[in-house]
């Protein structure tokens, strides 16, 4: 199993969860992948979005996206970097320049 993270610019929110659904959609045709699945963070530090923080000093500039993916073999996840290497300069992108 990976766990990568990115700190995301709160503002690039809305084009980094489109590019994390078509980052999941690709990766479902992918051989051996097991499972690949975006989390966030939400920016206040709390995940029930009714707009109270528990810690009021929390950075509301960013949020903190997790990916959760796993694969049969080291050879799957070479398959998987591959597949994903434009797309991960590309999240990198949108997360950091908004």
């Amino acid at each position: 199993t990976l766990h990568p993270f990115f700190r995301v610019a709160a503002d690039a929110n809305p084009a980094v969860k489109v590019l994390c659904a078509q980052f999941e959609e690709r990766t479902q045709n992918e051989k051996d992948a097991l499972y690949y699945h975006f989390t966030w963070c939400q920016k206040d530090g709390d995940d029930d979005d009714d707009g109270e923080s528990f810690d009021p000093s929390f950075d509301t500039s960013y949020f903190i996206l997790f990916c959760r993916e796993a694969y049969t073999s080291a050879d799957a996840v070479k398959i998987h970097l591959a597949n994903g290497k434009s797309s991960i300069i590309i999240l990198n992108h949108k997360a950091n320049h908004h």
